[in-house]
């Protein structure tokens, strides 16, 4: 960022830092309409089909979807 912002060319800042051209557009966006890179906050995970507690034994093969679907 502070290579483009300092006057050099964006397609040198890729390949100087190795990164994308995309990306770098993405992080010229963000700090244009954000004005910073911090991350941004993730959306809510999707619920799990099988819980917690039931996972191991359907990965050991000990529990089958039938016996899931009738907890």
């Amino acid at each position: 960022m502070a290579y483009v912002q300092a006057g050099g060319k964006k397609v040198e800042a890729c390949h100087i830092f190795q990164v994308g051209h995309d990306t770098l557009y993405r992080w010229l966006r963000q700090h244009r309409e954000e004005g910073s890179l911090h991350p941004c906050k993730r959306g809510k995970y999707k619920v799990r089909k099988i819980d917690d507690q039931a996972l191991p034994y359907f990965s050991q093969g000990k529990l089958s979807l039938w016996a899931c679907s009738a907890l």
